[in-house]
């Protein structure tokens, strides 16, 4: 690589990192926020596709570990997107601030090189084969954190009772970043 390409691969890594920092800045509040409603609230059966608020957490967290095997080459115990039994908050909490931290350090490890490389894998549900790079599989696990934290918000706003309400824009994120500089 040339300097120009060496400079914006740093770029992206670099934002790569920024952006899975504010995926685990979202699972931190949304954690904080789901510890004060009635566990029984968390197990409810409600309307979407994981059926209940604990089990979209819960599916948000073996996407995350299905694709950690991926990227490591190590297989994974899962046949589904979410498990038949749906872990307690703390140990979910406990299992998804460990696996934002291995991603912050995952990022920070690859070189360059490593960071674009592509990576083969078959999808859990389909058993479809598909190819991306290591830096898309770690944008899609962005993506696809905040898509289902929008579903959790739902969720949460149609309670019996107020929660607090969460913000986790983006934008928000950035100016707590340069509050804290």
């Amino acid at each position: 690589m040339d300097r120009i390409e060496d400079k914006v691969v740093s770029e992206l890594r670099e934002q790569t990192k920024k952006l899975l920092k504010f995926k685990s800045w979202v699972n931190q509040l949304t954690f904080t926020a789901l510890s004060k409603i009635p566990h029984d609230e968390l197990l409810k059966e409600r309307q979407g596709t994981f059926k209940s608020i604990l089990q979209t957490q819960n599916h948000i967290y073996v996407v995350d570990h299905i694709f950690q095997s991926h990227l490591t080459s190590v297989s994974h115990p899962y046949s589904k997107r979410y498990t038949d039994e749906v872990p307690t908050l703390s140990d979910l909490q406990k299992s998804q601030r460990e696996i934002d931290e291995w991603y912050i350090e995952y990022t920070n490890i690859l070189t360059e090189e490593e960071l674009l490389c592509e990576i083969n894998f078959n999808y859990v549900v389909s058993g479809k084969k598909d190819t991306m790079s290591r830096n898309d599989i770690l944008h899609h696990l962005v993506t696809h954190n905040c898509y289902h934290n929008g579903h959790l918000r739902d969720m949460m706003y149609h309670l019996p009772f107020e929660t607090d309400p969460l913000t986790t824009d983006y934008n928000v994120f950035l100016n707590m970043l340069k509050e804290k500089i």
